[in-house]
């Protein structure tokens, strides 16, 4: 439910939040594991992914502009430092053409919704 955004400080009638229901006579690897997930997250760059955070994640579009940024300018200093060529050569066309194909079709799933897992009616 935390991934859908459900909040770990949500208290019940008498004031107590999910970590202080925690079970002290539990079995230790459960108590722990119960305690990384209710606890307090880390703070994470979203497009790092070190770790699948255990919050809702939502579309950002700033780690989309950083990527386009990188790719683009790794591209121009290809061109520039790495395959300066006094003549035309066709491999730098090929190079080109699949460069625009795989991001054409990077920006096009980026902006598409990816669908969702819905209950069938007749289950």
């Amino acid at each position: 439910m935390m991934i859908k955004g459900a909040s770990r400080n949500l208290k019940d009638h008498i004031g107590r939040t999910a970590i202080e229901l925690i079970d002290e006579n539990i079995a230790p690897f459960l108590h722990n594991e119960l305690v990384s997930i209710l606890g307090p997250q880390p703070w994470q760059p979203p497009c790092s992914q070190t770790k699948t955070p255990l919050l809702k994640v939502q579309k950002n579009f700033k780690t989309f502009a950083i990527y386009v940024f990188l790719v683009l300018s790794t591209f121009v200093q290809l061109h520039l430092f790495v395959f300066p060529t006094p003549t035309f050569a066709p491999w730098v066309l090929q190079l080109n053409i699949h460069f625009l194909i795989v991001n054409v079709f990077f920006f096009l799933a980026s902006f598409r919704d990816p669908g969702r897992v819905t209950k069938r009616p007749e289950l």
